[in-house]
């Protein structure tokens, strides 16, 4: 039996210089999906498995980058 489902993230970041200001933020929500198994193959044992998809920040690119 498959079980399907979604979830929903928030993420929210701020990085500080030295002096403990704030330099840069990142604030972003998604929903994603995801889905589980349950399988009994034998009498007193079972498998779970899920595969699930996470939001998380991506890196910084630093001052010197060209786009």
């Amino acid at each position: 039996m498959l079980e399907p489902a979604a979830s929903t993230q928030d993420i929210e970041s701020r990085n500080y210089n030295a002096a403990g200001a704030v330099t840069s933020r990142y604030s972003d929500n998604a929903t994603t999906p995801s889905v589980s198994t349950l399988v009994k193959p034998w009498g007193d044992g079972c498998l779970y498995y899920a595969c699930v998809q996470c939001l998380s920040q991506g890196d910084i690119a630093g001052f010197t980058t060209h786009q």
